[in-house]
């Protein structure tokens, strides 16, 4: 099983947090819905609903269209998907890598 990410760790594990939180992991390139469901376990049916809330809201944007495929990316022109992004960069930076209860575990 995958760790979670700390985003997930704060937010929850949800499909649309896990969505989300592979955007904000993965904003240089464009993903098919294949690759998304992939890499996130939700089921494309989940998925096909959460990448349209999505692109409702802007936080999300489709690039191109490859044969039958159309490929998304995160909208950084949106002030939401900027705010989680440095959001994102912040926890990174200031989480520890362990928890007190991992710390006293690895003591102990």
């Amino acid at each position: 099983m995958k760790e979670k990410t700390i985003f997930q760790k704060i937010f929850g594990d949800s499909p649309l947090i896990k969505v989300i939180d592979f955007f904000l992991d993965n904003q240089e390139w464009d993903y098919t819905k294949i690759q998304i469901a992939k890499s996130t376990g939700i089921s494309r049916i989940t998925l096909d609903g959460i990448l349209e809330k999505l692109l409702k809201i802007g936080f999300i944007k489709t690039t191109r269209t490859i044969g039958n495929s159309t490929l998304y990316e995160i909208n950084k022109e949106n002030i939401v998907a900027q705010n989680l992004i440095q959001f994102d960069i912040n926890m990174s930076l200031n989480q520890p890598l362990e928890t007190k209860e991992e710390r006293k575990a690895v003591e102990a």
